[in-house]
C-alpha cells in the first residue's frame, strides 16, 4: 500500500490525479514540439515513474485529461455569454466575446497544438453542411457532457472532436444566417478566432484583439 498524503485514499487519489494533470499541463505548454512522457510528468510531481499508473491508465490519457479540464472552463464560459434565445448573429458575437475571454485568461493557442498533435485520421471532415449534421447536436452553449461531442466510437473523444465540435456550432449557426456562405464563413470565422487568440498568446492587449475580431465579424455579417 503506497503511502497517502491526505486523510482518506480517496482523497490521496484526487490530489495526485490533479497534480498529475497540472504537471501534464506545465510540460505542454512548453512548446509546440513539447514530448509528454511519463518519466517527465512522474519527475515534476516527485513521484517514481510507474507510480503515474496508479492514477492514469496512459499517458494519451493525461494529455486528454488537460484538454478535458479545458473544454469544461470553456463550456461554462460560453454558457455564460451566449444567450440561446438571441438571433444567431448576436449569438456568433458572444460566442466570439467568449471565447477570446477564455484565451486571455488562460491562454489558447497551446491547447490547440495539442489537440492537433492527435492523430486525426478517423475523423470526419467539416465542410458540408452533411459532414456536419451529425455533430450539430454538440452545441457547446447546450451540451451535457464531454461525450455530446462524440458521434462516432474512437479512442480519445476529447483530443479528437472538440475542436471539430466548435466548428459545428459555428456551421450551425451560420447556415441559420447565410445558408449559401455556411462553409466558408464557417472556415473563416474559425480562422479569424484562431488569429485573434495567438494574437492575444503572443501579448496583444485584449481590447484590441476583441475590437479587430468583432469588427471583421461583422463585416462577414453583412
Amino acid at each position: 500500500m503506497p503511502k497517502i498524503s491526505a486523510s482518506t485514499v480517496k482523497e490521496h487519489r484526487e490530489n495526485m490525479h490533479a497534480q498529475l494533470i497540472d504537471a501534464a499541463e506545465s510540460i505542454l505548454r512548453q512548446s509546440d514540439t513539447a514530448v509528454l512522457t511519463a518519466g517527465a510528468v512522474a519527475k515534476k510531481v516527485g513521484i517514481a515513474r510507474n507510480s503515474i499508473y496508479r492514477y492514469v491508465t496512459s499517458v494519451d490519457d493525461l494529455r486528454d485529461e488537460v484538454v478535458g479540464r479545458y473544454m469544461r472552463q470553456w463550456k461554462e464560459k460560453v454558457a455564460q455569454r451566449v444567450d440561446s434565445l438571441a438571433a444567431p448573429e448576436q449569438q456568433l458575437k458572444e460566442f466570439a466575446q467568449a471565447s477570446l475571454e477564455l484565451a486571455a485568461e488562460t491562454g489558447h493557442s497551446w491547447l490547440m497544438q495539442v489537440i492537433r498533435a492527435r492523430k486525426m485520421a478517423a475523423a470526419p471532415t467539416i465542410s458540408t453542411p452533411a459532414a456536419t449534421a451529425e455533430l450539430s447536436a454538440a452545441s457547446p452553449a447546450t451540451s451535457n457532457s464531454d461525450s455530446e461531442y462524440l458521434p462516432g466510437n474512437f479512442h480519445s473523444p476529447r483530443m479528437q472532436y472538440f475542436h471539430h465540435g466548435v466548428v459545428a456550432y459555428l456551421h450551425r449557426l451560420w447556415q441559420q444566417i447565410d445558408a449559401e456562405r455556411a462553409d466558408i464563413n464557417t472556415r473563416l470565422t474559425a480562422a479569424l478566432l484562431e488569429a485573434g487568440m495567438k494574437a492575444l498568446d503572443e501579448g496583444d492587449p485584449y481590447s484590441q484583439v476583441e475590437a479587430a475580431v468583432q469588427k471583421s465579424l461583422a463585416g462577414l455579417l453583412k
